[in-house]
């Protein structure tokens, strides 16, 4: 049997020990229901295929939400490595700093496959996002079903429902504590973390620690979103894993890759989501737009009693 990669060994016991220590943003316990903001168009392919689809994360709507992330940590990385307390502590963190900032190429190596969700389910800034007034629907979601959620590739790959996390200075502690937890298990790792350390084993830890910066970046956003209330599916495959499984989409005249997330338990043989509600936008026809929706929900086997269909309250103006 072939010895543990030491790189992933590092990597895997700083994750954990990162978990347990911020678990009040990595592993806070999440709603009861999360709601996915969504067309008419999404909404019909959602119920059809009995599925989520899993955007590439370099395409989310927002082009600044990864870059803000990473931004964030080159400068945490920099202001640690000024006054880092050894030569090693410094290269590594520079190293790293500038690795991130490299380019697109880099932050391609990071990317993830995701689906977004907001803990509110009558929220105005997101009907406001979803085109036309009326136009737009909120599906809710069981977050323990979410968790249930996998995608098929090479092999099952399991999925997490991580919260997004807005407030600058938590997201300066929790990377300042990523950068911590790292070089302590480094020095378990080499047994020594000074000028004496081998060069050659250094190097193939370093790669470590951008690896566990980058599993932070769909986690921070600017806090001038907090209000979204954001909660993320996530699906972190490796390049080689996801070759022959993607899927494609247009939206506004791009094309966006995408992986397909099924859902487990008792409606998944009838190949149903762990669905809760329906709610639509305010409408100048909320009667007809619940018939529409009813029917869609019927002709796939929901129980409509089972899901409910709303609709929104907030006043809007039709023009």
């Amino acid at each position: 049997m072939s010895e543990p990669d030491p790189s992933f060994t590092l990597y895997n016991r700083s994750f954990h020990k990162l978990r347990v220590k911020c678990g009040d943003v990595l592993a806070r316990r999440s709603p009861r229901l999360l709601y996915h903001y969504t067309s008419a168009a999404g909404l019909q392919g959602i119920i059809e295929s009995g599925s989520l689809f899993l955007a590439d994360s370099a395409f989310l709507n927002d082009r600044s939400e990864l870059t803000y992330a990473r931004d964030l940590i080159v400068h945490v990385l920099n202001a640690k490595a000024n006054r880092a307390p050894t030569e090693v502590h410094r290269r590594f963190m520079t190293l790293a700093a500038g690795y991130l900032s490299s380019g697109t190429d880099v932050m391609r190596s990071f990317r993830c496959y995701l689906a977004c969700f907001c803990a509110r389910g009558n929220q105005l800034s997101q009907w406001r996002a979803y085109g036309r007034p009326g136009s737009g629907f909120a599906i809710g979601f069981r977050s323990s079903g979410l968790r249930a959620g996998t995608v098929q590739l090479q092999t099952e790959h399991s999925l997490s429902l991580i919260p997004v996390e807005y407030r600058r200075r938590v997201q300066e502690r929790v990377i300042g504590d990523a950068v911590d937890i790292f070089f302590e298990e480094l020095a378990v790792a080499t047994h020594r973390i000074d000028k004496k350390a081998s060069t050659s084993t250094l190097t193939n830890m370093f790669p470590s620690l951008p690896i566990l910066l980058g599993i932070l970046l769909p986690v921070f956003k600017h806090p001038v979103f907090a209000e979204e209330r954001e909660w993320r599916l996530v699906a972190r495959p490796l390049a080689d894993e996801v070759r022959g499984f993607l899927r494609f989409r247009e939206s506004n005249g791009t094309i966006i890759p995408f992986l397909v997330a099924k859902f487990k338990g008792r409606a998944a043989a009838q190949n149903r989501l762990p669905l809760a509600s329906v709610t639509h936008a305010p409408s100048p026809e909320p009667e007809l737009r619940k018939i529409s929706v009813c029917e869609l929900l019927t002709a796939n086997s929901y129980k409509i009693g089972k899901v409910p269909v709303n609709g929104s309250d907030i006043p809007l103006r039709f023009v």
